[in-house]
């Protein structure tokens, strides 16, 4: 079967499941479909619950595409869309475009990456957001730009109350999370009565680094 052939199937299945009410996953590939003759996409956001119609023939390469090496000035150009701020203190992200001289045009700030990647696809701005959240497959319509040699890492905490009762399931979403993290040394942790406590447990260990953008 030939690719237009394949990308026809893939659009006429998924709008058949739209028809019948069904809860969608994801849509087709904005690739797939003009391949399929089929121009017009419904870009659906699950986290706000609105859609969009695009016809893929008004779209056109963004102008981020052809830079070589990202840099915070060509960003400051365009609206921005990524998480929401902390709000325990300044924005890091917000800091570091100030002490470039920089104003960030924020667009849209969201706790769920699936939103800001959504509205990117709508053209609302250009999104700032953690490489791991990018999927090559279902993202492939999106054009993702190196962005580590801009900005710092970051530490991901893992919270919980003192004195709750954690399940099974908890224990292994911390560790499928953080490996060295291993329900052994949670569990000990959870005994710590002070801050202090559970810090000198943590001590020896090395945390991790993932890749980032």
């Amino acid at each position: 079967m030939n690719r237009p052939s394949c990308c026809s199937l893939v659009i006429d299945r998924w709008n058949r499941r739209l028809a019948t009410g069904r809860d969608m996953l994801w849509s087709p590939t904005i690739r797939a479909a003009p391949v399929a003759g089929t121009p017009w996409v419904d870009v659906f956001c699950r986290g706000c619950g609105t859609s969009r119609a695009i016809d893929l023939r008004t779209v056109d390469r963004h102008p981020l595409a052809s830079v070589g090496k990202l840099t915070l000035k060509q960003l400051a150009d365009y609206p921005i869309v990524t998480y929401v701020f902390s709000i325990s203190g300044r924005s890091s992200l917000l800091a570091l475009f100030e002490t470039a001289g920089l104003s960030l045009n924020v667009a849209l700030t969201a706790r769920d990456a699936d939103v800001i990647k959504t509205y990117v696809r709508v053209g609302l701005g250009v999104g700032i957001l953690a490489k791991i959240a990018v999927d090559p497959i279902i993202d492939s319509d999106l054009l993702t730009l190196d962005a580590a040699h801009l900005f710092e890492g970051h530490t991901t905490w893992i919270g919980f109350r003192r004195g709750t009762l954690l399940r099974a399931y908890m224990y292994e979403f911390v560790e499928l999370l953080a490996p060295h993290l291993a329900p052994k040394l949670v569990r000990s942790a959870e005994k710590a009565d002070t801050q202090e406590k559970v810090g000198r447990l943590l001590t020896s260990l090395e945390v991790p680094l993932r890749d980032h953008a």
